[in-house]
């Protein structure tokens, strides 16, 4: 995990990348379909299931599960878009996934969680 954050780290501030036949633009402080590949697997599954459905994206770093879920694509067998709430902690995250979003579709609701210990 310390490798993958390594890595991470040397990305410029916002790097162009394609995961689950879709362009995004990753911040290296968030979790990236580049360096988590199982991302796209996701991406690409939850979106069959959840076609017509509701889906709650929790911890959605890109976005790129909720976003591929929100957008219909034949080719996919992806027939009918989600209705997609996602949800992340970090801030950058959060600014990461509404740019990527906002640019593709409007259906996508965003809020920022803010943990509070008592």
């Amino acid at each position: 995990m310390r490798a993958i954050y390594a890595a991470g780290a040397t990305e410029p501030e916002n790097y162009e990348i394609t995961s689950a036949g879709l362009p995004l633009v990753a911040h290296r402080n968030v979790f990236s379909p580049k360096y988590f590949n199982d991302s796209q697997w996701f991406a690409l599954e939850v979106a069959k299931i959840s076609s017509g459905k509701t889906l709650l994206d929790m911890g959605t770093g890109t976005g790129i599960i909720g976003l591929r879920a929100a957008i219909p694509d034949s080719d996919l067998q992806i027939f009918s878009s989600a209705i997609v709430t996602s949800i992340d902690l970090n801030p950058d995250a959060v600014t990461t996934a509404k740019k990527i979003i906002y640019a593709m579709v409007s259906r996508l609701k965003f809020y920022m969680v803010i943990s509070i210990v008592l």
